[in-house]
């Protein structure tokens, strides 16, 4: 069930990072949500117009070479696999409590009052394990809604220098499973200068 819930959340970080980048540019957008740092700065290909400008940048790329982005990853990671880790040891110590009963249950072992209370246990464990997991899928959940919140400010501040810099009116994201462009010009290509802003503001 973890690993599951830590490749949705991945899934999740790259949808929330592409609605993030589509919101940030408009030719209306007159207003600053996340203020940078004043002393960061992002110098973009020189040979942009100042007309029209209309850039991309490789999603892909920017989650898997970004410093910051990684370390979020492994912290989200770490995280989650201490609840996982903790649910984990409830049901296995339940499976060997169960297995025990079982045991002495098949040997004759238990009368029926004895009998009635293991099920009175066993309903119990259950409830408590219920309960556990549930709140454990909680954490993970406000754990992947933290990371992103997380990785979408850091973006926000890069996308606000950028704007700084040079008043793009459009980002492409561009990835592995999804290109709905063709590249025709490199030079429109601000990936580099996208991950050194996030990294260079959350040093």
């Amino acid at each position: 069930m973890m690993k599951k819930i830590i490749i949705a959340l991945q899934v999740v970080i790259l949808i929330a990072i592409g609605v993030l980048f589509y919101r940030s540019f408009s030719e209306k957008q007159t207003q600053v949500i996340v203020k940078p740092q004043p002393t960061t700065t992002v110098k973009l290909p020189v040979n942009l117009s100042n007309d029209d400008i209309v850039v991309y940048y490789d999603q892909d790329e920017v989650l898997e070479k970004s410093v910051f982005v990684k370390n979020m990853q492994k912290q989200a990671k770490n995280e989650m696999q201490k609840h996982g880790t903790a649910y984990e040891k409830e049901e296995n110590e339940y499976a060997a409590w169960a297995d025990m009963k079982k045991q002495m249950n098949d040997k004759g072992l238990l009368n029926q009052t004895e009998l009635n209370k293991v099920l009175l246990e066993d309903q119990q464990w259950k409830s408590r394990l219920q309960e556990k997991g549930a709140a454990a899928e909680k954490a993970i959940a406000d754990l992947e809604m933290k990371f992103i919140t997380k990785v979408q400010d850091a973006i926000q501040q890069a996308v606000d220098i950028l704007n700084k810099e040079k008043k793009v009116k459009y980002v492409m994201i561009q990835t592995k499973a999804a290109k709905i462009f063709h590249v025709t010009d490199q030079a429109m290509n601000i990936t580099a200068q996208v991950i050194k802003a996030i990294d260079d503001l959350n040093k």
